[in-house]
């Protein structure tokens, strides 16, 4: 658990690096923006019309545009980091929390929206893929005619 919390930890950092944000932030922008945003598309592909996906995309806008960015998620990152520390009382250690609360679940979680989203589309394109190349192997070439 420890080397999947530090490789993750050091990817957020290097994406930090990449982009000019802060630790804190990109943290919020991955795990409260990007990850959600990306549920928020699935759950409308089930529903079948875009509901959630407008709702909270105006729900970022806000957040960026009202507030000192920053600011916010330094707050915000601090209230995540009290919440997975308060998980100590049941003897489950920071690190162990953050793999599971912010890992681990949300895997389970975007795996199971992608399995009544997007996986139907995915059958019907393998079974495209394997109906053209029957359709290739069955059928004979035609030598070029002789004229």
């Amino acid at each position: 658990m420890k080397t999947f919390f530090w490789l993750v930890a050091k990817a957020l950092l290097a994406m930090g690096n990449a982009t000019g944000f802060t630790y804190n932030e990109i943290n919020i922008i991955v795990f409260y923006g990007i990850i959600p945003l990306i549920y928020a598309i699935m759950i409308d592909k089930i529903l079948r019309r875009w509901v959630v996906t407008p709702l909270y995309s105006l729900i970022i806008i806000g957040v960026v545009i009202l507030t000192d960015f920053g600011a916010f998620c330094d707050w915000f990152f601090g209230v995540n980091a009290n919440f997975l520390s308060a998980f100590g009382l049941m003897g489950i250690d920071y690190i162990v929390a953050s793999v599971v609360i912010c890992i681990i679940i949300p895997l389970i979680v975007g795996l199971a929206l992608f399995r009544f989203s997007y996986w139907p589309v995915v059958k019907r394109l393998i079974k495209r893929s394997k109906e053209k190349r029957q359709h290739n192997h069955t059928t004979k070439p035609v030598p070029p005619s002789e004229t």
